[in-house]
């Protein structure tokens, strides 16, 4: 969150200098507007939602105003000609930025609404998946993808690309025209394009899930997901990495020969199942240090076995 507002910041000035340098509103700057103004709305929200007092009476004046603000200047329409190139550019830029903040903050406004009229439903806990067996034999079951972070990395730019292809050129079709459009239309019509490929993805994804059983036997790790089996000796391991939530819970092993990554946060589980790791077994944790593997935990909260040398 901390982050949101000085990347609008620098979104905004971007889009200005860009149109107030070449005087026309072009696809870049009026992307970097739109993006500014969302990065404002999300900030804003987040700051009154972290308000310990006041903070819906903040919310909910600030888009009164700002609502009002925009309704005045749609009907009464300005006139900027008289105005100097710089200026002008500012002004478009804010009034472009507004749109999207506002229709952040008047949507986030609604559920704010929505959450204290509707009666709390009961909240079901997840169950998270379980490691099974006794002391030195233990047994974990769990949907994953068979995917590395590589590949994972590759299927997001991928689905980037594939929507850029198609917005790009929708873009410069519409450009004629596009100024006659409000800004939610334009957003409305990226997001007709976009969805159903970020709908794809996952469900692609979700198709390649499969069921993995991870197997700790004293000194030796198996694991088995779909047709493929790992087996090793714990004294192989050269790291093992293990990141219990998010999207990006999974397990690594890594040795001279082998290599496999297994994700559980984006996969597909069944109903009433959280989509993470359990957390190691104490025994299974002492004997990777003991077969020489340095236990050390990243900011991100994985836990990495590594050996030294």
């Amino acid at each position: 969150m901390r982050y949101l507002l000085p990347g609008a910041l620098l979104a905004l000035f971007s889009a200005w200098l860009l149109a107030a340098t070449t005087g026309d509103l072009g696809f870049l700057p009026f992307i970097l507007m739109l993006v500014g103004g969302l990065f404002i709305g999300i900030w804003f929200v987040g700051l009154t939602f972290g308000m310990r007092r006041f903070g819906a009476l903040v919310h909910t004046v600030v888009v009164i105003v700002a609502g009002a603000v925009m309704f005045a200047v749609i009907e009464t329409k300005p006139d900027l000609s008289g105005l100097p190139e710089g200026a002008r550019a500012a002004i478009v830029t804010l009034q472009l930025a507004l749109n999207p903040a506002w229709g952040w903050a008047a949507l986030a406004l609604l559920s704010r609404v929505t959450h204290r009229v509707t009666p709390t439903a009961p909240v079901v806990a997840l169950t998270l998946p379980e490691w099974t067996g006794e002391r030195e034999r233990r047994e974990l079951r769990v949907p994953v993808l068979a995917l590395t972070m590589r590949q994972l990395t590759l299927w997001i730019v991928g689905a980037i690309v594939v929507g850029a292809t198609l917005v790009i050129p929708f873009m410069i079709v519409i450009d004629p025209v596009r100024l006659n459009w409000p800004p939610q239309l334009v957003i409305i019509a990226i997001g007709v394009i976009a969805l159903p490929i970020t709908l794809a993805a996952r469900a692609l994804l979700a198709w390649r899930t499969v069921d993995a059983v991870i197997s700790w036997r004293r000194l030796r790790l198996e694991i088995v997901a779909g047709d493929r089996t790992v087996t090793v000796n714990l004294t192989d391991i050269r790291l093992l990495r293990w990141r219990r939530d998010s999207d990006y819970a999974r397990v690594e092993v890594h040795t001279a020969t082998e290599s496999i990554t297994l994700l559980a946060g984006i996969a597909r589980v069944p109903k009433g199942v959280a989509p993470q790791l359990p957390a190691l077994p104490p025994r299974f944790v002492a004997a990777l240090e003991a077969a020489g593997l340095t236990r050390s935990v990243t900011k991100r909260g994985v836990e990495e076995f590594a050996r030294e040398g």
